[in-house]
């Protein structure tokens, strides 16, 4: 974990290469919105840091529209967590807002950030474009853990993953979700998962197998068209 301070920034601003692909701060320094201001303008043209933790750092929604501005101009970073702060629907919205127009975010972790259905429908419109907005097509992994999300919220989320092809890997333990609504999510990452593997098609022996429902219409099977 590093310490943060104002030659941290400078360092940032630089892109000097001593500082750390992966930048964990100190779990105790809560660098609060202000000081997420200040990273915020560091990071959004650096070209080093691949990882940024902010857990538990004393965020709010505030300090999640800064990190927003940073994500729309950076090009680098690939996971970014926010676990525990208190982002609310606005923070995820905001987050939300900015992964449209970014293509190097590969993780998200918002675990315990007092997002609810609002927050979630945003995000599900971020990446599945199901608003007729710009979706990101980039994300593999969105962690929503410990928040406070119904069926309402998590039903976007799978309405957005009909469209969506990237997502493979989602987690929400810990929310007001029913297990058929978790399954169904399930199901559609699975899919996913079963893409980003082997294409939407593969060949063998000269023959093309496509991904289709299974016979017992809850798991996804590779079909020979000549037997359909």
């Amino acid at each position: 974990m590093i310490q943060y301070s104002e030659d941290l920034l400078r360092r940032i601003l630089l892109d000097d290469p001593s500082v750390a692909p992966a930048l964990n701060l100190w779990h105790y320094t809560k660098i609060a919105d202000a000081g997420t201001s200040a990273l915020s303008d560091a990071l959004g043209t650096n070209t080093v840091i691949s990882e940024l933790k902010l857990d538990g750092q004393g965020l709010t929604a505030e300090g999640a529209l800064s990190l927003a501005n940073a994500l729309m101009i950076n090009g680098t970073l690939r996971s970014l967590h926010l676990a525990d702060n208190a982002l609310g629907d606005a923070g995820a919205t905001s987050i939300a807002n900015a992964l449209r127009y970014n293509f190097s975010l590969d993780h998200l972790f918002l675990d315990g950030c007092g997002i609810r259905d609002a927050g979630a429908t945003a995000l599900a419109a971020a990446i599945g474009g199901t608003d007729g907005g710009r979706p990101n097509y980039r994300l593999q992994g969105l962690y929503l853990g410990s928040n406070e999300i119904s069926n309402h919220g998590a039903r976007k989320i799978a309405e957005a993953l009909r469209t969506n092809r990237s997502l493979v890997a989602f987690r929400a333990p810990n929310n007001d979700i029913t297990t058929e609504v978790e399954n169904q999510i399930e199901e559609l990452v699975e899919r996913n998962r079963i893409l980003k593997a082997h294409g939407k098609f593969y060949n063998k022996m000269g023959r093309s197998f496509y991904l289709r429902k299974g016979a017992d219409g809850a798991s996804w099977r590779w079909a020979d068209p000549q037997l359909i």
